[in-house]
């Protein structure tokens, strides 16, 4: 009776432990009876269902990104950074930034229900169907990431002169720096230190991910930055690098209309490059008080085969034109034979232009009002001729 009593206690807290365990397990792998079920109302499980994330054309963090990379892409100044307004992503999202050298572009792709394997891998936070991407390319671009260990940072509290190690190789001799609360005198900003490119390597692929930013290319110092003060900083209008922190820098000069008149640039040389006869219309001003397509201070140029837009005289970008240019002057005569040669011409002085395309060159009919009302003229009294002759 005695050994009948010590064992009794020890088959309790057996068959309770038995219970136990058939309840939690009931509850992790779902076959559970509606008693049990309430049970594990109790003890809820912490694994939630992953929304799926949608990318468009309006997602705000990466317009904004898309933005802020095209303003400064559009500067005319170098050796000089430009803040990025929002330099974090979102939870699900990453923004991946792509270097084609061999094309000169930089490829920016958001996906979305993505994570990020050791900075060189994206895999599904689910499963693969449920990635989604966008892309975005920025023409004449080459991208750049830090090659170094040490990235030294300067005081700034005061004006005073701050002598840089030549070895750090980040800013260079000696300079004065005065930042406090406002922006620097253009005395003072043309003081500042700039990159030293040697200093940085041609990147892959950049990553940006919640507050990071790293590189799939091995490089002399982490691989991983915290972007939480991001920048683009631009070695020249071609060459710019993705860094966070701009300690004694010199802030990118900022253009009016940039956006509006790069469109209008990039339209321009693609109805010129993509004309396979003619006429290939572009609009400059559509009626009689309207304005310009093309921003005040602004001019696209022609000369040779190069298409350029300038900002008051400053080039900001070209193209290249793929065929030979040549100029139709009457629009009663548009063959190859009643071309001229075309050594530059501005639209900015026309109300539009048509292009016609031929084997080896494609010829532009710049259109001033009066010559669009001579055609309109034509073309009317060709409508109302009559057929038959009387």
């Amino acid at each position: 009776m005695a050994t009948e009593f010590h064992l009794r206690p020890v088959v309790v807290i057996a068959i309770g432990l038995i219970v136990v365990i058939f309840i939690l397990g009931s509850i992790i792998y779902g076959g559970a009876t509606p008693l049990i079920k309430s049970i594990a109302d109790l003890f809820p499980s912490n694994q939630t269902e992953t929304n799926i994330a949608e990318v468009s054309d309006n997602i705000p963090f990466y317009n904004e990104f898309i933005k802020n990379y095209k303003e400064c892409k559009l500067s005319p100044s170098v050796d000089c950074f430009c803040s990025l307004t929002n330099p974090t992503v979102p939870e699900n999202y990453i923004i991946q930034v792509k270097n084609n050298p061999s094309s000169k572009t930089t490829s920016i792709l958001l996906h979305s229900n993505a994570r990020l394997n050791k900075c060189n891998a994206i895999s599904p936070t689910k499963e693969l169907k449920d990635i989604q991407t966008i892309q975005t390319d920025i023409t004449d671009d080459l991208l750049y990431f830090k090659n170094y260990v040490f990235y030294p940072t300067i005081a700034q509290e005061q004006t005073k002169e701050v002598e840089v190690p030549s070895s750090s190789g980040i800013l260079a001799g000696v300079y004065r720096r005065a930042y406090l609360k406002e922006e620097p005198s253009k005395i003072q900003q043309a003081q500042l230190g700039k990159l030293k490119k040697e200093e940085f390597t041609q990147a892959d692929n950049l990553f940006l991910y919640n507050l990071n930013l790293c590189s799939s290319k091995d490089v002399s110092g982490n691989d991983e930055i915290s972007f939480t003060k991001g920048i683009i900083y631009k070695f020249s209008n071609e060459e710019t690098t993705l860094i966070s922190g701009f300690t004694g820098l010199k802030r990118c000069a900022t253009i009016k209309d940039a956006l509006p008149a790069d469109e209008q640039f990039i339209k321009l040389i693609s109805t010129i490059n993509e004309c396979k006869q003619g006429p290939c219309a572009f609009s400059i001003i559509s009626a009689e008080g309207i304005e310009s397509v093309i921003p005040k201070d602004y001019e696209i140029i022609i000369e040779g085969q190069k298409l350029t837009l300038q900002y008051k005289e400053e080039k900001v970008k070209t193209a290249e034109i793929k065929k030979e240019m040549c100029l139709f002057s009457d629009f009663r005569e548009i063959t190859l034979e009643n071309s001229k040669p075309l050594t530059k011409l501005i639209f900015n002085n026309y109300i539009g232009a048509e292009f016609y395309a031929f084997d080896n060159k494609i010829c532009v009919l710049p259109y001033t009002p009066e010559i669009k009302k001579q055609k309109d003229l034509l073309l009317e009294k060709l409508k109302t001729r009559s057929l038959i002759p009387t």
